[in-house]
């Protein structure tokens, strides 16, 4: 009797329990071939990982590098993969920590810093710099400025040859020690007019009591109008005569913003009223009473119309 006739005479689904034993075996064995599968698939992703060169980072390429040598980046970049601070290497293409990296190039301040991996050309960097487009002045730094007050870099005034001695060695000799002073004097400025030397950026001098300087930050407490204004100034009076601008001096004075030239007169304008109307009567002031200003210390273009000079 069929399976069918069966099921017809008992109003029941018939099932032949060894048609069903013979699915659970090929089900347990294309199982079992799987699973042999990805464990050999496991090994292999295992050793081609950890025990064959084949994602080891080969190339480091820096690109758009303008003013920090490309060398010091790889430097660090070589560093971190040469590192062993963590249990997979980072010489390991799939485990080179990025973040670990844009934390280690934070100080140079850059306003870009695109990182891409890849198994074939390694590890690619591009770098967008911060522009100077400011000077600033603080005790015995120069802080050099972007347009949006943020610290490109900075280098401290060296004012004679003894401060480089202070970092050597009582066992170095003659020779090791003029190379470190001689190394100690590169990392600094020897002198305040060598910095400004055939400078062509606007120079602010803050005299003020409190820094204008956020260290955690990496900028300058310097407001945007401050800076347009300043820039503006130093491009209209030019380069070519005694009234060109010195610098730029921040002081207690509010709303103000002071001008030092080169022939030693201070100019004082308002950061509230017109920029352009201000420049334009200090220009005509200039102009026609050029000879009458020699010797005046200074000028005051703050209150609308009138000109105060003494």
């Amino acid at each position: 009797m069929s399976r069918n006739q069966l099921t017809r005479m008992t109003g029941k689904k018939i099932n032949n329990p060894f048609i069903k034993k013979n699915k659970n075996k090929k089900f347990r064995k294309k199982c079992f071939i799987c699973l042999i599968f990805g464990f050999v698939l496991i090994a292999l992703f295992v050793y081609f990982v950890f025990f064959t060169s084949f994602f080891k980072i080969k190339n480091i390429k820096i690109s758009d590098l303008n003013k920090v040598n490309e060398n010091e980046i790889e430097n660090i970049v070589q560093a971190q993969i040469d590192s062993r601070n963590s249990f997979f290497s980072q010489e390991n293409i799939l485990f080179f920590n990025e973040k670990e990296l844009l934390k280690q190039l934070s100080d140079y301040n850059f306003l870009e810093v695109d990182i891409k991996k890849s198994l074939i050309s390694g590890l690619k960097i591009t770098i967008l710099e911060r522009e100077v487009r400011y000077i600033l002045e603080e005790g015995d730094y120069f802080y050099y400025l972007d347009d949006l007050a943020n610290i490109v870099k900075n280098k401290r005034v060296c004012f004679n040859s003894s401060e480089g001695s202070q970092i050597t060695l009582a066992s170095s000799t003659e020779e090791e020690l003029l190379a470190l002073e001689e190394k100690a004097l590169d990392d600094c400025l020897k002198l305040k007019n060598e910095a400004l030397k055939d400078n062509y950026y606007p120079v602010i001098e803050n005299i003020h009591s409190n820094s204008k300087i956020d260290l955690d930050n990496k900028k300058a407490k310097i407001s945007k109008e401050y800076l347009d204004f300043a820039n503006k100034i130093f491009n209209d009076f030019g380069i070519e005569s005694d009234f060109r601008v010195k610098k730029f001096i921040i002081d207690e004075a509010k709303d103000t913003l002071k001008v030092k030239l080169y022939n030693d007169i201070i100019v004082f304008f308002s950061l509230k009223d017109d920029q352009e109307s201000q420049i334009k009567r200090f220009l005509l002031l200039k102009n026609e009473y050029r000879d009458k200003l020699k010797g005046v210390e200074y000028v005051d273009i703050r209150y609308g119309d009138k000109i105060y000079y003494r």
